[in-house]
């Protein structure tokens, strides 16, 4: 997960969402400052990182899905390496990017206006 989720109700969903997949491992990408606002909830399903190397991630062959924004390096990257999205677009081309994806059956569009 990328740190493009930053208000706190966006935190806490996402929260309660990992809290239900127990059996599955994420791994959250926040800025170094922002850490703390994590570490609170204390998951133990949780890895926070401040700097993650996103092709590497993608590449692993125990990744199930990512979470984007959906700008188009995003897309390509996860597109080449066959890891299904999970689209929180923002502003953009991001929501056309994750319309495409929805469609092609090959990422799920959050049905949420986050602004």
């Amino acid at each position: 997960l990328y740190s493009l989720f930053q208000t706190s109700h966006i935190i806490e969903a996402l929260v309660e969402t990992m809290k239900s997949f127990p059996n599955y491992l994420f791994i959250w990408k926040q800025p170094k400052g922002d850490l703390a606002i994590l570490k609170e909830f204390k998951l133990k399903n949780v890895v926070l990182q401040n700097w993650i190397n996103q092709k590497e991630l993608l590449a692993h062959p125990k990744t199930m899905a990512f979470m984007s924004h959906c700008g188009m390096n995003s897309v390509m990257e996860s597109t080449f390496y066959g890891v299904p999205m999970v689209c929180m677009p923002f502003f953009g081309d991001q929501y056309y990017n994750a319309e495409l994806l929805a469609i092609q059956k090959i990422g799920l569009r959050s049905q949420r206006h986050w602004d």
